[in-house]
């Protein structure tokens, strides 16, 4: 694990978050809210400014994340998942049925 990745992973709620996995350069969680699973990639080389990816699914069942989003630091990152975990329990998100 990078010094960047421990950095990160102190600032995740534990309360909040399930911790799957912790590797070299992500972070892969579960929010306890929506059981959704998320994976905050710290790519090596940085690019268009954007030094976090943001991947997301659904259920941890399903195999493949799709890209969600971007984010310039960690704590950017954990907002922009839990604003979407408001949006889902809000019932305006159609997989929230």
């Amino acid at each position: 694990m990078t010094s960047a990745t421990q950095r990160d992973y102190k600032k995740i709620s534990k309360t909040y978050y399930e911790v799957i996995r912790v590797v070299e350069n992500y972070i892969e969680i579960k929010s306890r809210c929506t059981k959704h699973c998320w994976i905050i990639y710290r790519p090596y080389e940085i690019a268009n400014n954007k030094p976090i990816i943001i991947y997301h699914k659904h259920h941890q069942s399903i195999p493949y994340y799709h890209r969600h989003g971007y984010a310039y630091n960690i704590t950017q990152a954990l907002r922009n998942i839990e604003s979407h975990d408001r949006y889902v329990l809000s019932g305006f998100a159609k997989y929230n049925k």
